[in-house]
């Protein structure tokens, strides 16, 4: 999705943009020839309803840790316009970390 195109370009840091870019749309094409594979044997093994319940629990973390680790992106009012010292400081979301600025 384009949204998420320019997320990842905003989120990237300065200094190899494009092979975080390149790297992130890769993982991306790579998921989208998985996750029919993975679902399509969750089913088959087990049920549709249970491949079904899994898709939606994998969509609601991934919600999750993107509201608890991804912060926005567009520079407040009261922010000051120095680029991408603010925008891109964002290391410190890992797996397992608490949540960052995401409501402040």
């Amino acid at each position: 999705a384009g949204v998420v195109q320019v997320m990842g370009a905003d989120l990237a840091p300065a200094e190899g943009r494009g092979e975080f870019l390149a790297i992130f749309r890769t993982l991306g094409k790579a998921s989208d020839l998985v996750a029919p594979l993975i679902i399509g044997t969750l089913a088959e093994f087990s049920s549709l309803q249970v491949a079904v319940l899994v898709t939606c629990m994998i969509g609601i973390i991934g919600t999750v840790w993107v509201m608890g680790c991804v912060r926005e992106t567009l520079p407040t009012q009261g922010s000051p316009k120095t680029g991408q010292s603010q925008l891109h400081d964002h290391h410190n979301c890992q797996l397992g970390a608490g949540p960052t600025s995401v409501g402040k």
